[in-house]
């Protein structure tokens, strides 16, 4: 993965979980899950858990 997330532009695509890189573009909203996690709903409503690490750096791609 970490290979992969390099190859790739990063104002385009953003690495949510160690097992997950979405591009920031089909991102329909970024919903709390549970008490301190979030998840991704994507426009295509499949649901992708961001990592506790790496939510502010989303939420500053995002601009929110």
């Amino acid at each position: 993965m970490n290979t992969m997330e390099q190859q790739l532009p990063p104002g385009i695509f953003s690495r949510v979980h160690r097992s997950s890189i979405i591009n920031l573009s089909q991102i329909n909203k970024l919903e709390k899950y549970g008490k301190e996690s979030y998840m991704v709903v994507l426009k295509n409503n499949e649901r992708v858990m961001v990592s506790k690490s790496r939510v502010k750096q989303l939420k500053e791609q995002l601009g929110i």
